[in-house]
């Protein structure tokens, strides 16, 4: 029994070109719809410049935002995306260090959302139907969400993403 020929650099064909590889190893600028600016953005996220850096950043955590449950479906600890109607706004003190407070409803229970920045609580208007997503906690008898990662009008509730990637 014969054994197998050597193998050389001559007999060693590479199974891809190296063509193939330019894509992979050229800058984030050349992708589609990335500017200078946004490569520059991208560059910080993936550790490097080029498309591969972009490829092998994975994210660190993922947040699972697919849960809609009514307010009196609400449990505490949970991360949930809620819908409902702006029924009472109350602002704070002047000079305190207390949260804005508003009051959701949405036919079966209340919830109240915490803003501890003016702008974040001006974005709702009583009478106003919202979508807010983040961490449901419990306040003394009440249940809150203090400062939604989301907080949107109604209208555009699909533009929450059902998983969040976050990366580093």
């Amino acid at each position: 029994m014969s054994s197998p020929p050597p193998i050389t650099s001559a007999s060693a064909a590479l199974p891809f070109d190296r063509a193939c590889l330019s894509g992979l190893l050229a800058p984030l600028e050349t992708l589609p719809g990335v500017s200078t600016a946004r490569a520059k953005l991208l560059s910080r996220i993936a550790g490097g410049t080029r498309v591969l850096d972009l490829l092998f950043c994975l994210p660190e955590s993922v947040v699972d935002r697919r849960l809609r449950p009514t307010l009196a479906q609400l449990r505490p600890e949970t991360i949930a995306t809620i819908s409902g109607t702006v029924q009472d706004i109350r602002q704070p003190a002047p000079r305190t260090r207390q949260p804005w407070r508003v009051t959701l409803t949405d036919g079966t229970g209340q919830l109240e959302l915490a803003f501890f920045s003016k702008w974040q609580a001006e974005k709702v208007v009583q009478g106003e139907s919202i979508v807010a997503s983040g961490k449901v906690e419990r306040f003394g008898e009440r249940l809150c969400m203090t400062s939604p990662d989301y907080l949107l009008p109604a209208r555009s509730a699909d533009r929450i993403p059902g998983l969040d990637l976050c990366g580093r």
